[in-house]
Protein backbone atom coordinates (compact mmCIF):
# COMPACT_ATOMS: atom_id res chain seq x y z
CA UNK A 1 0.00 0.00 0.00
CA UNK A 2 2.82 2.39 0.87
CA UNK A 3 4.59 1.63 -2.38
CA UNK A 4 1.44 2.17 -4.43
CA UNK A 5 0.72 5.49 -2.77
CA UNK A 6 4.26 6.70 -3.31
CA UNK A 7 4.37 5.62 -6.94
CA UNK A 8 0.98 7.11 -7.78
CA UNK A 9 1.35 10.45 -6.02
CA UNK A 10 5.01 11.22 -6.62
CA UNK A 11 4.77 14.94 -5.92
CA UNK A 12 2.29 14.80 -3.03
CA UNK A 13 3.65 15.27 0.48
CA UNK A 14 0.46 15.66 2.50
CA UNK A 15 0.10 12.00 3.39
CA UNK A 16 -3.32 10.41 3.37
CA UNK A 17 -4.93 13.82 2.89
CA UNK A 18 -3.17 14.27 -0.47
CA UNK A 19 -4.28 10.82 -1.56
CA UNK A 20 -7.89 11.42 -0.51
CA UNK A 21 -7.87 14.84 -2.17
CA UNK A 22 -6.74 13.36 -5.50
CA UNK A 23 -9.29 10.54 -5.43
CA UNK A 24 -12.34 11.77 -3.52
CA UNK A 25 -12.17 15.56 -3.52
CA UNK A 26 -11.71 18.46 -1.11
CA UNK A 27 -14.63 17.65 1.20
CA UNK A 28 -13.28 14.23 2.12
CA UNK A 29 -9.77 15.72 2.43
CA UNK A 30 -11.16 18.03 5.08
CA UNK A 31 -12.62 15.08 7.01
CA UNK A 32 -9.45 13.02 6.63
CA UNK A 33 -7.19 15.81 7.82
CA UNK A 34 -9.39 16.71 10.78
CA UNK A 35 -10.07 13.21 12.10
CA UNK A 36 -6.45 12.11 11.80
CA UNK A 37 -5.11 15.28 13.37
CA UNK A 38 -7.65 15.44 16.20
CA UNK A 39 -6.87 11.99 17.59
CA UNK A 40 -3.19 12.94 17.99
CA UNK A 41 -3.80 16.20 19.82
CA UNK A 42 -4.76 15.17 23.33
CA UNK A 43 -2.75 11.91 23.36
CA UNK A 44 0.58 13.67 22.81
CA UNK A 45 -0.15 16.35 25.39
CA UNK A 46 -1.28 14.01 28.17
CA UNK A 47 1.42 11.47 27.27
CA UNK A 48 4.05 14.17 27.64
CA UNK A 49 2.67 15.24 31.03
CA UNK A 50 2.74 11.65 32.27
CA UNK A 51 6.33 11.29 31.06
CA UNK A 52 7.27 14.50 32.92
CA UNK A 53 5.74 13.10 36.12
CA UNK A 54 7.90 9.98 35.84
CA UNK A 55 10.99 11.98 34.85
CA UNK A 56 10.74 14.40 37.80
CA UNK A 57 8.87 12.55 40.55
CA UNK A 58 9.69 8.94 39.66
CA UNK A 59 6.00 7.96 39.78
CA UNK A 60 2.56 9.24 38.78
CA UNK A 61 0.76 9.14 42.12
CA UNK A 62 0.49 12.92 42.34
CA UNK A 63 -0.36 13.23 38.64
CA UNK A 64 -3.09 10.58 38.85
CA UNK A 65 -4.57 12.21 41.95
CA UNK A 66 -5.11 15.55 40.20
CA UNK A 67 -8.71 16.49 39.35
CA UNK A 68 -9.60 15.90 35.72
CA UNK A 69 -10.16 19.63 35.16
CA UNK A 70 -6.60 20.39 36.29
CA UNK A 71 -5.18 17.81 33.92
CA UNK A 72 -7.25 19.22 31.06
CA UNK A 73 -6.09 22.75 31.84
CA UNK A 74 -2.44 21.69 32.05
CA UNK A 75 -2.77 19.85 28.74
CA UNK A 76 -4.33 22.92 27.17
CA UNK A 77 -1.51 25.17 28.41
CA UNK A 78 1.08 22.74 27.07
CA UNK A 79 -0.77 22.55 23.79
CA UNK A 80 -1.02 26.32 23.33
CA UNK A 81 2.65 26.74 24.18
CA UNK A 82 3.69 24.22 21.56
CA UNK A 83 1.24 25.81 19.14
CA UNK A 84 3.35 28.95 19.50
CA UNK A 85 6.51 26.88 19.09
CA UNK A 86 5.12 25.32 15.91
CA UNK A 87 4.26 28.75 14.55
CA UNK A 88 7.92 29.71 14.88
CA UNK A 89 8.96 26.79 12.67
CA UNK A 90 11.95 25.78 14.79
CA UNK A 91 13.93 23.31 12.62
CA UNK A 92 15.78 21.67 15.50
CA UNK A 93 12.56 19.94 16.58
CA UNK A 94 12.72 17.44 13.74
CA UNK A 95 16.20 16.50 14.86
CA UNK A 96 15.03 16.16 18.47
CA UNK A 97 12.15 13.91 17.39
CA UNK A 98 14.56 11.70 15.45
CA UNK A 99 17.05 11.51 18.32
CA UNK A 100 14.35 10.80 20.90
CA UNK A 101 12.72 8.14 18.73
CA UNK A 102 16.05 6.45 18.03
CA UNK A 103 17.00 6.60 21.71
CA UNK A 104 13.74 4.96 22.77
CA UNK A 105 14.19 2.19 20.21
CA UNK A 106 17.78 1.59 21.36
CA UNK A 107 16.61 1.53 24.98
CA UNK A 108 13.92 -1.01 24.06
CA UNK A 109 16.54 -3.30 22.53
CA UNK A 110 18.83 -2.83 25.53
CA UNK A 111 15.91 -3.62 27.82
CA UNK A 112 15.32 -6.91 26.01
CA UNK A 113 19.00 -7.89 26.09
CA UNK A 114 19.54 -6.89 29.72
CA UNK A 115 16.29 -8.50 30.83
CA UNK A 116 17.17 -11.85 29.29
CA UNK A 117 20.66 -11.61 30.81
CA UNK A 118 19.38 -10.65 34.27
CA UNK A 119 18.28 -14.17 35.40
CA UNK A 120 21.75 -15.53 34.61
CA UNK A 121 23.51 -12.65 36.40
CA UNK A 122 21.12 -12.38 39.36
CA UNK A 123 19.35 -15.76 39.61
CA UNK A 124 17.84 -14.97 43.00
CA UNK A 125 16.21 -11.68 42.04
CA UNK A 126 12.72 -13.14 41.89
CA UNK A 127 11.76 -13.53 38.25
CA UNK A 128 8.47 -14.94 37.03
CA UNK A 129 8.40 -18.17 35.06
CA UNK A 130 6.14 -18.39 32.03
CA UNK A 131 5.02 -21.79 30.79
CA UNK A 132 5.42 -21.45 27.02
CA UNK A 133 3.47 -24.50 25.95
CA UNK A 134 1.22 -24.59 22.90
CA UNK A 135 -1.95 -24.27 24.98
CA UNK A 136 -0.80 -21.04 26.61
CA UNK A 137 0.47 -19.54 23.36
CA UNK A 138 -2.74 -20.11 21.40
CA UNK A 139 -5.31 -17.33 21.80
CA UNK A 140 -8.97 -17.92 22.50
CA UNK A 141 -10.81 -17.22 19.26
CA UNK A 142 -13.91 -15.41 20.47
CA UNK A 143 -15.64 -12.08 19.81
CA UNK A 144 -13.31 -10.22 22.15
CA UNK A 145 -10.26 -11.54 20.31
CA UNK A 146 -11.49 -10.55 16.85
CA UNK A 147 -12.64 -7.11 17.96
CA UNK A 148 -9.19 -6.50 19.46
CA UNK A 149 -7.74 -6.91 15.96
CA UNK A 150 -8.59 -3.23 15.53
CA UNK A 151 -5.13 -2.69 17.00
CA UNK A 152 -3.88 -3.52 13.50
CA UNK A 153 -4.96 -0.01 12.54
CA UNK A 154 -1.90 1.23 14.40
CA UNK A 155 0.32 -1.08 12.36
CA UNK A 156 -0.35 1.01 9.26
CA UNK A 157 -0.56 4.29 11.13
CA UNK A 158 2.74 5.48 9.66
CA UNK A 159 1.78 4.81 6.05
CA UNK A 160 0.94 8.42 5.25
CA UNK A 161 4.24 9.57 6.70
CA UNK A 162 6.33 7.15 4.65
CA UNK A 163 4.86 7.23 1.17
CA UNK A 164 6.07 10.75 0.22
CA UNK A 165 9.63 9.44 0.54
CA UNK A 166 9.25 6.32 -1.61
CA UNK A 167 10.67 7.97 -4.70
CA UNK A 168 13.43 9.70 -2.74
CA UNK A 169 15.08 6.39 -1.91
CA UNK A 170 17.98 5.34 -4.10
CA UNK A 171 16.67 2.76 -6.60
CA UNK A 172 13.21 2.76 -4.93
CA UNK A 173 11.85 -0.27 -6.78
CA UNK A 174 14.45 -2.46 -5.04
CA UNK A 175 15.55 -0.65 -1.89
CA UNK A 176 12.18 0.56 -0.61
CA UNK A 177 10.64 -2.94 -0.36
CA UNK A 178 13.83 -4.11 1.38
CA UNK A 179 13.52 -1.25 3.86
CA UNK A 180 9.85 -2.07 4.56
CA UNK A 181 10.65 -5.76 5.10
CA UNK A 182 13.51 -4.85 7.45
CA UNK A 183 11.18 -2.50 9.34
CA UNK A 184 8.51 -5.18 9.69
CA UNK A 185 11.06 -7.71 10.97
CA UNK A 186 12.48 -5.19 13.41
CA UNK A 187 9.06 -4.38 14.85
CA UNK A 188 8.05 -8.05 15.02
CA UNK A 189 11.24 -9.16 16.79
CA UNK A 190 11.10 -6.24 19.20
CA UNK A 191 7.44 -6.89 20.06
CA UNK A 192 7.81 -10.64 20.56
CA UNK A 193 11.04 -10.56 22.56
CA UNK A 194 9.82 -7.53 24.50
CA UNK A 195 6.71 -9.45 25.52
CA UNK A 196 8.81 -12.37 26.78
CA UNK A 197 11.11 -9.96 28.64
CA UNK A 198 8.13 -8.27 30.31
CA UNK A 199 6.80 -11.68 31.33
CA UNK A 200 9.92 -12.13 33.47
CA UNK A 201 9.08 -9.00 35.45
CA UNK A 202 5.31 -8.90 35.86
CA UNK A 203 2.83 -11.49 37.04
CA UNK A 204 0.15 -11.82 34.31
CA UNK A 205 -2.58 -12.17 36.93
CA UNK A 206 -1.60 -8.84 38.51
CA UNK A 207 -1.39 -7.18 35.10
CA UNK A 208 -4.86 -8.38 34.09
CA UNK A 209 -6.28 -7.22 37.41
CA UNK A 210 -4.81 -3.71 36.95
CA UNK A 211 -4.84 -3.45 33.18
CA UNK A 212 -5.33 0.33 32.90
CA UNK A 213 -2.42 0.99 35.26
CA UNK A 214 -0.06 -1.19 33.25
CA UNK A 215 -1.24 0.23 29.92
CA UNK A 216 -0.45 3.75 31.13
CA UNK A 217 2.71 3.10 33.13
CA UNK A 218 3.94 -0.37 32.17
CA UNK A 219 6.99 0.80 30.23
CA UNK A 220 8.18 3.06 33.06
CA UNK A 221 7.59 0.34 35.64
CA UNK A 222 9.55 -2.14 33.51
CA UNK A 223 12.60 0.13 33.32
CA UNK A 224 12.27 0.81 37.06
CA UNK A 225 12.38 -2.93 37.73
CA UNK A 226 15.32 -3.37 35.38
CA UNK A 227 17.28 -0.75 37.32
CA UNK A 228 16.53 -2.56 40.56
CA UNK A 229 17.86 -5.84 39.14
CA UNK A 230 21.12 -4.15 38.12
CA UNK A 231 21.38 -2.10 41.36
CA UNK A 232 21.25 1.31 39.67
CA UNK A 233 17.91 2.40 41.14
CA UNK A 234 15.71 4.37 38.77
CA UNK A 235 18.48 5.30 36.32
CA UNK A 236 17.02 3.43 33.34
CA UNK A 237 13.53 4.70 34.10
CA UNK A 238 14.67 8.33 34.26
CA UNK A 239 16.60 8.05 30.98
CA UNK A 240 13.59 6.48 29.27
CA UNK A 241 11.24 9.10 30.76
CA UNK A 242 13.25 12.07 29.50
CA UNK A 243 13.60 10.48 26.06
CA UNK A 244 9.84 10.06 26.04
CA UNK A 245 9.28 13.68 27.15
CA UNK A 246 11.37 14.96 24.26
CA UNK A 247 9.79 12.53 21.83
CA UNK A 248 6.19 13.27 22.85
CA UNK A 249 6.47 17.05 22.71
CA UNK A 250 8.61 17.27 19.58
CA UNK A 251 6.16 14.91 17.87
CA UNK A 252 3.31 17.11 19.08
CA UNK A 253 4.85 20.11 17.33
CA UNK A 254 5.37 18.13 14.13
CA UNK A 255 1.75 16.94 14.27
CA UNK A 256 0.59 20.53 14.62
CA UNK A 257 2.74 21.74 11.76
CA UNK A 258 1.88 18.89 9.37
CA UNK A 259 -1.67 17.74 9.97
CA UNK A 260 -3.27 21.12 10.53
CA UNK A 261 -2.00 22.22 7.14
CA UNK A 262 -3.67 19.14 5.62
CA UNK A 263 -6.83 19.94 7.58
CA UNK A 264 -7.03 23.46 6.17
CA UNK A 265 -6.07 22.56 2.60
CA UNK A 266 -9.63 21.87 1.52
CA UNK A 267 -10.80 25.15 3.04
CA UNK A 268 -8.14 27.09 1.17
CA UNK A 269 -9.42 25.57 -2.08
CA UNK A 270 -12.85 27.00 -1.28
CA UNK A 271 -11.27 30.47 -0.76
CA UNK A 272 -11.95 30.48 2.96
CA UNK A 273 -9.17 32.57 4.44
CA UNK A 274 -8.33 31.05 7.82
CA UNK A 275 -5.17 31.35 9.80
CA UNK A 276 -4.02 27.88 10.73
CA UNK A 277 -2.90 28.54 14.26
CA UNK A 278 -5.73 30.92 15.17
CA UNK A 279 -8.13 28.18 14.09
CA UNK A 280 -6.16 25.76 16.20
CA UNK A 281 -6.41 27.85 19.35
CA UNK A 282 -10.16 28.17 18.91
CA UNK A 283 -10.75 24.45 18.32
CA UNK A 284 -8.43 22.93 20.91
CA UNK A 285 -10.19 24.09 24.12
CA UNK A 286 -13.41 22.39 23.02
CA UNK A 287 -11.49 19.26 22.04
CA UNK A 288 -9.63 19.15 25.35
CA UNK A 289 -12.71 19.61 27.51
CA UNK A 290 -15.29 17.57 25.62
CA UNK A 291 -13.10 15.23 23.51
Amino acid sequence: MVGELGATFKNAEGGVSSWVNATMGAKWTYYAGWTYWACHVSSKGTGGLRAIAWAILGNTRRYDSLPTAWTQFATLVIFLFFCWVASRGIPVLKGLATVAGSSMFIMSILFIIMMFAAPAIYPGAGFYHTDLNWKNLMPTFNVKYFTSLSILVFAVGGCEKIFPYVNKVKDPSKNFPKAMIALAIMVMVSAILGTFAMALIFDPKVVNANLNEYISNGAYMAFQKLGEYYHVGGLFMYIYSWCNVIGQFSTLVLVLMHHLECFLEAKRQKNLSLKAYSSLTSMVPTLMVFG
